[in-house]
């Protein structure tokens, strides 16, 4: 089951400071394609700034499920009516494949059910996380990524009766996931720096401070957003703190998460941040600890 959500108000981080190679997130990405696999409840999202990118999306993901998990194969999609699902290329496609492709009817959402479902308890885990944490809007698609990973590896009822409530992970990979690496979306966490780049001298650092943004399938590795160069790292030694910074940063990251660039013309966007701020007051401000 496969649905495209979108468009959000604001997009996601611009390219400086998200990457795509890093995170695997378009830069000012305002569409989500959420996919649920009905027969073992997995879930992934896929992100793009436009709807036309999501054919080669799904082209894409189905290429990478049939290497992946030879012993399952893609038998059945289920979609709305919407122009990018129904494509004639996306149909021949199938075809080929020898997928069977289901259309709901207009307007008929629960015929698409466990994808509205999907939907709902992803944005519902995402928003509350964005809201214990107080990030700006813009980390949107990094919340929703990290509750996706965070679902997959969480007690789930599938539909299937053999198959009953299980972990989607597991029902997927036949083995237990490794929860370990999950530290609270938003939190302060502090990046070893490496030591090629560090400073011979007793005073300097050994690690600056960064929140807290994502997780990736490789166990030992985390999206962080640095608090010094303002951008989303793929780091691997990350030690916890804690408390929220963003919440203690609040009145001022609305500043810079997003540039004028990022704004669709027309809408209201950031203001200019004020004189004297820069990058330093970010990466020394104190915690609360809240």
């Amino acid at each position: 089951h496969l649905d495209v959500c979108g468009p959000w108000k604001l997009p996601t981080l611009s390219a400086p400071r998200c990457s795509l190679k890093k995170t695997g997130i378009p830069p000012l990405s305002r569409y989500s394609l959420d996919i649920i696999d009905k027969f073992s409840g997995y879930s992934w999202c896929f992100f793009y700034p436009s709807k036309d990118g999501f054919y080669d999306v799904i082209l894409n993901h189905l290429r990478a499920l049939k290497n992946q998990y030879p012993q399952f194969r893609v038998a059945h999609i289920k979609s709305d009516q919407a122009p990018e699902l129904i494509s004639n290329a996306f149909i021949d496609y199938c075809k080929t494949e020898g997928i069977q492709t289901d259309m709901s009817t207009a307007y008929a959402h629960e015929q698409n059910g466990s994808a509205e479902r999907l939907h709902r308890t992803i944005y519902t885990m995402a928003r509350t996380m964005m809201l214990t944490c107080g990030l700006p809007e813009s980390f949107w698609a990094l919340a929703v990524k990290a509750a996706c990973y965070v679902r997959n590896r969480l007690i789930s009822k599938s539909p299937v009766k053999k198959v009953g409530s299980a972990i989607p992970f597991t029902v997927l990979n036949n083995q237990v996931p490794d929860v370990g690496n999950i530290i609270p979306f938003g939190s302060l966490v502090y990046l070893s720096i490496p030591a090629e780049k560090q400073v011979k001298m007793v005073s300097a650092p050994r690690a600056v401070k960064g929140i807290m943004v994502g997780y990736t399938e490789t166990s030992h590795q985390w999206y962080v957003y640095n608090l010094q160069t303002l951008t989303v790292e793929l780091a691997r030694d990350v030690t916890p703190g804690e408390g929220y910074p963003a919440l203690d940063l609040q009145p001022m990251l609305k500043y810079f998460p997003m540039a004028s660039t990022d704004i669709p013309s027309g809408e209201k966007g950031t203001q200019e941040p004020p004189t004297g701020f820069g990058i330093i007051n970010i990466g020394t401000t104190r915690n609360s600890g809240r």
